[in-house]
């Protein structure tokens, strides 16, 4: 609950304290008076953005801080999330300086504007004469049902099932469109490998068949060069064999006579036979060797081929093809897996669903069994103020589909006058009907719902005549319900209560009721 307000060099504020004690304030005065100033300021403590123009004093800073109490388990949840201190009390402070930036702090750590907000949405309650088209929503019509159905943990419960519903839905979603584009990567890849596999490279094949190649397109050239070396070598008449015996022969006379005329002749005898062997190599190459146009076409498609995949793959060579074939295969294999998880993540789902509808049917059950004497309540409340035939009928219709509030849906059917048909609220009622049905549904599910402090602007609008002296004004927060009119207000509840409340209207509280007027 709202303790203190401190503004300071805030529009018309040089500096200015409020308390809120235990109890209902009501702040007074007529339009322009200042009454928005205060709102203002807990825009700021909100996590609303500011700039210079709030400055009273443009040459010193701004400063509004605002102390609650801390005694929700949301907001010490929010705290150990954002890793800030818990103490008895919760100090939240914003400071605009002059060049118009802005910083905030809870309990003297700063923090962003995102943690304002969260925080604020359970320590202030901010109703405002338009706020009234929440209640056209089916979000707010069917927490307000939970609320006073007494829901609250069952409808958590759910919501948590729901989101983890949703998470794994997406993650179903994500595996299956993974599992889809793997499919389609799985094909390419098996067209690759069918493509080397056709090819089926060799490592090392590369080198032979550019070998093969270049021996295959120069035939004629090498059967004449190595024939012509065989003929001098060996064939001709004075080849260079039988000149080289001739020495030989010469040289046996006189080898004897010296040590180095002996290895002279062995030398010679050496080439002898080295000639011998160049001469029959030269002949086998000289008979293998032919002109062979189709075995030069075969040669070159295959070289061609692997060219292509080497440059289609990015490789050099063979061994490279070798290794994308490897990588093509543990892909594939990989792919597989997918299968497993998405039946595990269906079975997951399952599950979840299991536990959602045992739930759901709880939440239908308990609505339907009060939307009676939610009806019933609300009828009687419209009577008290000036609508004796005014109607509100709940809906509530089952669909197949989960949604955050199960698998209801519903809608609220209001007549204002007698005869007048049921038709859907956003239909058929007036902002003052609006109001006044928003204010009893309020009223109807204050001592269910935990809200924080709420802060009531331009309460009066819209409400004149008769129903201005009979409307009452269900002010909730914490503790429960406040109920005010504007000639007599409940004193049991001020002594437990906090709410604040800002109209033109002057308004007459009992003693124990601060009021403020600005």
């Amino acid at each position: 609950m709202l303790l203190k307000l401190h503004i300071q060099n805030y529009a018309i504020i040089d500096e200015v304290d409020i308390d809120f004690t235990k109890g209902l304030t009501i702040i007074t005065g007529e339009t322009g008076a200042g009454k928005s100033i205060i709102l203002g300021a807990l825009g700021l403590i909100m996590g609303k953005r500011a700039d210079l123009k709030v400055l009273f004093n443009p040459d010193k800073k701004c400063f509004v801080e605002a102390r609650f109490t801390t005694n929700t388990p949301d907001v010490h949840q929010i705290l150990i999330t954002e890793d800030l201190d818990i103490n008895e009390e919760l100090i939240i402070r914003r400071e605009i300086t002059t060049s118009g930036k802005s910083r905030a702090f809870v309990n003297d750590t700063p923090v962003n504007l995102d943690t304002l907000q969260k925080l604020s949405g359970h320590l202030i309650d901010l109703h405002q004469q338009w706020d009234n088209l929440d209640i056209h929503n089916e979000s707010y019509q069917m927490e307000m049902l939970d609320a006073f159905a007494g829901n609250e943990s069952l409808a958590k419960n759910y919501k948590t099932w729901f989101q983890n519903w949703k998470t794994e839905n997406k993650n179903l979603t994500d595996l299956i469109q993974k599992q889809s584009a793997s499919e389609r990567e799985n094909e390419f890849n098996q067209f690759l490998i069918d493509e080397l596999e056709k090819l089926d490279p060799v490592k090392g094949e590369q080198a032979t068949l550019e070998k093969d190649l270049d021996i295959a397109s120069n035939a004629q050239n090498i059967v004449e060069t190595f024939s012509q070396m065989y003929m001098n070598f060996e064939e001709k008449e004075n080849s260079v064999q039988s000149i080289i015996l001739s020495h030989l022969q010469s040289l046996t006379s006189v080898k004897n006579i010296s040590h180095d005329f002996v290895e002279l002749y062995v030398w010679l005898y050496s080439v002898l036979e080295e000639l011998k062997d160049i001469s029959r190599e030269a002949s086998k190459i000289a008979d293998t060797t032919e002109f062979n146009p189709e075995k030069i076409m075969e040669i070159k498609e295959r070289l061609n081929i692997l060219y292509k995949l080497q440059k289609k793959h990015g490789v050099l060579d063979e061994a490279g093809l070798l290794e994308v074939y490897e990588d093509l295969n543990r892909k594939i294999e990989t792919a597989g897996n997918l299968d497993k998880e998405i039946e595990n993540t269906r079975s997951t789902i399952r599950k979840i669903e299991e536990e959602m509808t045992v739930l759901d049917k709880k939440l239908h059950q308990q609505r339907i069994l009060k939307i009676p004497e939610f009806e019933k309540k609300a009828g009687e409340l419209l009577l008290s103020l000036k609508m004796e035939h005014a109607r509100l009928n709940i809906e509530l219709t089952e669909n197949n589909t989960f949604s955050v509030y199960g698998t209801d849906h519903i809608q609220w059917l209001f007549a204002a006058n007698k005869g007048s048909a049921l038709l859907p609220l956003k239909s058929v009622a007036s902002g003052g009907e609006i109001s006044r049905l928003n204010l009893c549904v309020k009223s109807i599910i204050a001592s269910s719902m935990t809200l924080p402090t709420l802060i009531f602007d331009e309460i009066d609008a819209g409400v004149s005549g008769d129903v201005a002296k009979k409307w009452e004004i269900y002010c909730l927060n914490y503790h429960g319900i406040i109920s005010l009119s504007v000639l007599h207000i409940h004193h049991k509840w001020l002594q437990k209560q906090r709410a604040i409340i800002l109209c033109t209207k002057t308004t007459k509280g009992p003693k124990r009721s601060p009021k403020l007027k600005i």
